[in-house]
């Protein structure tokens, strides 16, 4: 199995039916997943991480995966300013807001049209003219335009209500526009909308930039090839049979020898017989008949110092405070996104994270 992006591939002859079972379970997690996290963001529920982040970077993952999902009557194209300076922005919450402008694209061009995300420097002085408010010397400028139906006078104004939609019953929450704009604004940012009916819309989202620009620490293309990889021994607990054998492989290929679990009380019965010669434990927090907190705490009376990753769509912060004091604060999200797997997952083993 190799990676590309994050996506997993087969070598041998069932790639393209591995990839299309691979495919549609990550699809049919990422529909629930999404509804769950708008709604937990519009109730700001979810726990918000400001790091520095290079906006290029983040439109070219979302680009990879709408090109990757989208109709192919759709064309894509990007225009990305570079260099670009980093913001102090939570990642996984402007993706999420990328994510539903493409979207809104896409269903606003059914017969196909051209959908253009670009990043430009704006300086505050220009952008004080339509927001009186901005006060950065610099914003960071993400612009997502389509060629669709464009809106009406009466439709823009509304937009970003919560539960408003112009689509059919059952196609739209109403929440992906009221959502951008909550993340929009607690990164104090600003969000603008330019439509025309029958030529298209074009959104455009501007982020601060500091003052004393934020130093990006992401690690290079080296750096990362060379930590993603090791010989310990990984305990994986998935009850999706699928994601579970993807991620073994994604591992095993990576040097680590990997034994697997399906449910809280066969996790808890391999960790008795083999706790000495695991180094890790990567779990799912949802597990048949015992759940992922459950089977840790029982493993923390077998070894006070068991190593702990948890896997979940979402976890609720309060949550995350409890399972801190008993000394857990590593997470992954689901669906897994494989190189943030495999960064934690070094880690955690290398004690760069307790």
């Amino acid at each position: 199995m190799t990676i590309h992006g994050n996506i997993l591939t087969k070598p041998n002859g069932n790639k393209d039916k591995f990839n299309q079972s691979i495919n549609a379970v990550v699809q049919t997690i990422s529909r629930g997943k999404a509804l769950v996290q708008q709604l937990l963001t519009f109730a700001r529920k979810t726990e918000v991480l400001f790091e520095p982040i290079e906006v290029n970077n983040i439109v070219r993952e979302v680009a990879k995966m709408v090109e990757a999902t989208f109709p192919k009557t759709i064309t894509f194209r990007q225009q990305l300013a570079s260099p670009m300076p980093t913001i102090s922005a939570d990642s996984n919450q402007l993706h999420q807001s990328l994510l539903n402008l493409c979207v809104n694209a896409r269903d606003a061009m059914p017969s196909g049209g051209t959908l253009c995300i670009e990043t430009e420097i704006v300086y505050g002085h220009v952008l004080r003219k339509r927001f009186h408010e901005a006060r950065e010397e610099q914003y960071v400028c993400i612009s997502v335009s389509d060629t669709g139906i464009g809106m009406d006078s009466a439709t823009r104004v509304r937009i970003f209500e919560p539960f408003f939609t112009t689509k059919d019953k059952g196609k739209g929450t109403g929440l992906g526009l009221a959502v951008a704009y909550g993340i929009i604004k607690s990164h104090h940012g600003f969000i603008d909308v330019e439509s025309e009916q029958g030529r298209g819309t074009t959104f455009r989202l501007y982020f601060g930039v500091p003052v004393k620009e934020v130093k990006s620490h992401r690690l290079t293309r080296h750096e990362t090839e060379e930590n993603l990889s090791g010989d310990e021994t990984i305990l994986l607990v998935e009850d999706e049979e699928m994601l579970l054998e993807a991620v073994r492989d994604l591992l095993k290929e990576q040097g680590y020898s990997v034994l697997t679990a399906y449910d809280g009380e066969e996790a808890i019965e391999l960790y008795e017989r083999e706790w000495k010669n695991v180094s890790l434990v990567v779990s799912d927090m949802g597990l048949p008949k015992r759940g992922g907190w459950d089977v840790y705490l029982k493993m923390k009376e077998i070894n006070p110092h068991v190593r702990a990753i948890f896997a979940s769509g979402n976890i609720d912060p309060e949550k995350k405070v409890e399972m801190a004091k008993q000394g857990v604060g590593n997470f992954v999200q689901k669906p897994y996104l494989i190189n943030d797997v495999l960064r934690q997952i070094r880690k955690v083993l290398d004690n760069q994270q307790n």
